[in-house]
């Protein structure tokens, strides 16, 4: 970083700069892991250099080049390292393409407690669009137990690509057929053993369900999975997991329209998360219950619940499921015809959203304050949202989105 000039950041950029440098500050104490979706270049130079200047005198920088073929974590980040050192992970997205996608996103799921476990500090910098349009999706254990995630835009990086005229062309979603297939294989692995990791083979068991609930549409099978592995969870006490199996399991009987047996199952997943004095994993109970009223035709019930879930997260410090639970009350007030409160929900979660550098959830809101604009007759103000959604579309190669923005802004014209 000697003798590089680095570029002055925007003032909200300093802002997400200054919360990540604190997070880290605390974080090295206790281990975790975040999650940064850079714009290139520029901002993988700045993200490095701020931070060192922030905590110059209680850390020390090692970059780490990612590799998947690896049997452990700690071949990557050792314990035997001295304490206070952040580990820089940019060549992640590498192995997020092609032959060695699978692999990878089934060991960043499968080791995503390694960081806590061994306090290790680590910082993945992702391009955006890998990471909130593959990482977040293909990889949601991992996604779930990290520290924090944030996105870095610089301008410069921008031009550049433009000036580049690169467009980052973005897949659709490819069967996860290679991926089923190597869960299943470390599974009948794991089971082999003299003495296996049981807890492991619950962890396989849930994220074979998850696929096969997400990616294949085969509920019957995900149910299986996630059966066996909430039963291992129950037997051995492990809460938590049994928890998220719950959960799913509720949401597969939403899907085949069973709402009492899913009420009940999702109940239990709320029950267990009291238990544990889980406040976080109360507040994304409460929310799936609401979804499931919403879905059932009872939006004062899941108002009801949304409202509980909002006030949970706002005690728990979660900002994204407080963006989450915003976007949820919004919804509700829209269908309601009431549209000042909703616009008062709306704002506030695009504020989150952004202080939060959440640009999924920002693009979510944003959508849904169009649609208020054009439901109230103010087409100019929907015009300009949808303009500026195309661009980030655009930006990040999100050809389906892009096209969606063509299509209203088509409506309009």
């Amino acid at each position: 970083m000697k003798g590089i000039k680095l570029l002055q950041p925007s003032f909200k950029t300093r802002e997400s700069l200054d919360e990540l440098s604190r997070m880290i500050d605390i974080t090295l104490e206790r281990g975790g892991f975040f999650l940064i979706g850079i714009s290139g270049s520029k901002a993988r130079d700045i993200i490095i250099q701020y931070v060192k200047e922030k905590l110059h005198g209680n850390l020390s920088i090692k970059p780490v080049t990612w590799n998947s073929n690896i049997r452990e974590l700690n071949e990557l980040f050792p314990v035997s390292d001295p304490p206070g050192t952040l580990y820089v992970v940019d060549s992640l997205a590498i192995s997020l393409k092609g032959e060695m996608e699978t692999q990878t996103t089934s060991i960043l799921n499968i080791t995503r407690e390694f960081y806590s476990t061994h306090k290790k500090t680590v910082i993945f910098l992702i391009p955006s669009g890998v990471l909130f349009k593959t990482l977040q999706w293909k990889a949601p254990d991992f996604w779930s137990f990290r520290t924090g995630s944030f996105d870095i835009f610089i301008e410069e990086d921008y031009l550049a690509w433009v000036e580049r005229k690169v467009k980052t062309e973005m897949k659709g979603e490819e069967k996860n057929s290679h991926q089923i297939t190597l869960l299943q294989e470390m599974l009948d692995f794991e089971s082999m053993k003299k003495n296996p990791n049981i807890k492991r083979q619950a962890n396989l068991l849930s994220q074979l369900g998850s696929l096969y609930m997400n990616s294949q549409g085969d509920l019957k099978r995900s149910m299986e999975y996630f059966v066996k592995a909430e039963g291992i969870y129950s037997h051995f006490k492990e809460r938590q997991g049994q928890a998220l199996c719950l959960n799913n399991i509720g949401y597969i009987y939403i899907a085949m329209g069973k709402m009492k047996k899913a009420l009940s199952i999702l109940k239990d997943a709320l029950q267990l998360s009291k238990n544990l004095e889980d406040e976080r994993g109360q507040a994304y109970k409460l929310g799936n219950i609401g979804d499931l009223y919403k879905i059932w035709g009872k939006p004062d019930v899941a108002l009801k619940y949304y409202s509980d879930a909002l006030e949970k997260f706002q005690g728990t410090s979660d900002i994204s499921g407080e963006a989450s639970s915003l976007i949820s009350l919004g919804s509700i007030s829209q269908n309601d015809g009431n549209t000042d409160q909703a616009q008062e929900y709306f704002r506030q979660s695009l504020k989150l959203s952004r202080d939060t550098g959440d640009k999924h959830k920002e693009w979510i809101v944003l959508s849904r304050i169009a649609s208020i604009y054009l439901g109230t007759g103010q087409v100019r103000r929907a015009l300009r949202i949808f303009f500026l959604l195309r661009g980030y579309y655009k930006y990040m190669g999100d050809n389906d989105g892009e096209m969606l923005m063509l299509s209203n802004l088509g409506e309009l014209f």
